[in-house]
Order: C-alpha cells, then structure tokens, then sequence
C-alpha cells in the first residue's frame, strides 16, 4: 500500500496538473486512478454504454466496439487491483452481449422503418453502424474506458470550501 501512496505521488508531481476551482469549467467525467504494479498508473473512467461512439470510416466490430471495451486485454496481467480486473472483464461481457444483441436491434429498426413508412414518412437507411448504435442502447449499463488520454496530461479538480 505504501509503494501505491509513492507512485500516485510521484505520478502527480511529475504531470501537467489543471486545477480547475470553477465546477463549471470541469467537465462531468470523474477519473479514477490505479497503480499498475509496473511502475505505472492507469487511468479510467466510467462510461455509458450508449455513447460509445461509432465513426463511417471505422470498422465497427474489430475498431469501434473493441476499442472502448477489450482493448485492456493485454495489460491484464500487469494490473495487480482485482476489483478493476473484474470490471474490466465485465468490459468483455458488454461487447459480446452487444454482439448478441444485432439481430434484435435490426429486427427494431426494420419495425420502426415499416411503421414510418405506414405513417407517410421516409424509412431511414439502416447500416451497421446504426445496428451497432441500437444495439449498445439495447444493453445499457456502464463500461470502464482507459487509455484515451495520455498519461502526462492529468486534470485535477479543487473543491474550494467556504
């Protein structure tokens, strides 16, 4: 526990920190900080499964689904925090059950199309990149992300009291 204390510290001290004493220049994302037990410190944030977001240029399956969600895989082994580990494999769970949820999402989208077009309105295109979107909306919940944001840039938040 003692060598956590030491690295977060050093960590810390050796970063670009923002203190930030207005709340609404912050934006709503809280950070959690972990050792790795390597020497290094992971940073993570929890994230809607929701807004995972999905680019036309990017593959969705390989690229955008497992980005966000698997891409911790290879550094399992140097993550010593086992309530992360176990969030982070719960990461894996979300991509296969959206994976699982496609068809659904389809099947949805097909009924919403057909129901537009009984209205008089125009169906929407229905791609795999909107299949993927009605799917993560289908299963919800919460993911970890790491990795977005590069480990010398670090914003801390200052909770002045009065």
């Amino acid at each position: 526990m003692e060598d956590f204390k030491v690295s977060v510290k050093d960590f810390i001290e050796k970063t670009n920190v923002s203190i930030k004493h207005v709340r609404s220049l912050v934006k709503s994302k809280a950070y959690k900080v972990y050792y790795s037990g390597t020497g290094k410190c992971i940073i993570t944030t929890s994230k809607n499964v929701e807004e995972i977001s999905f680019k036309e240029k990017d593959d969705p399956e390989k690229v955008t689904l497992h980005r966000p969600l698997c891409e911790f895989k290879n550094r399992l082994p140097d993550i010593k925090y086992e309530k992360l580990i176990k969030k982070l494999k719960y990461n894996s769970d979300i991509c296969e059950k959206i994976r699982n949820a496609k068809s659904e999402a389809k099947r949805e989208l097909e009924q919403a199309n057909q129901k537009a077009e009984e209205e008089g309105k125009k169906p929407q295109k229905i791609t795999d990149i909107l299949i993927y979107k009605k799917a993560c909306s289908l299963v919800g919940g919460q993911c970890i992300q790491y990795g977005s944001r590069l480990e010398n840039n670090f914003l801390l938040q200052k909770n002045l009291q009065k």
